[in-house]
């Protein structure tokens, strides 16, 4: 996978597919957040929160990766959590659509 070309045009949609897909799961984070955040009445509650919000950071740090020679992948992992769906998939060409499509079955 890490000789699959993109074209300029495939890298601005593949941009713009890790941006939503990004946002879709930054704003489903805040939202429960937000959620446990108002619902804390003692410090080892706060300090509970605080672990695991450090714990959402580092796996969205790993889990959204821009290299290029790796997007597949990250795609597929993405398709498999329901964070992007296959019609979004369209835009960076059948090929790579296919293949992130069959990767995310695995």
């Amino acid at each position: 996978m890490h000789d699959l070309k993109w074209t300029h045009a495939e890298k601005t949609a593949a941009k713009a597919l890790f941006d939503v897909a990004l946002e879709r799961e930054m704003t489903d984070y805040i939202t429960r957040f937000k959620t446990s955040a108002a619902a804390i009445e003692t410090p080892d509650a706060l300090w509970s929160l605080v672990r695991e919000s450090e714990q959402k950071r580092r796996e969205i740090d790993e889990r959204y990766d821009l290299r290029y020679s790796v997007l597949v992948f990250v795609f597929a992992g993405l398709l498999r959590r329901g964070l992007i769906d296959e019609a979004e998939l369209a835009a960076l060409g059948e090929g790579k659509a296919h293949l992130i499509a069959e990767l995310a079955k695995m």
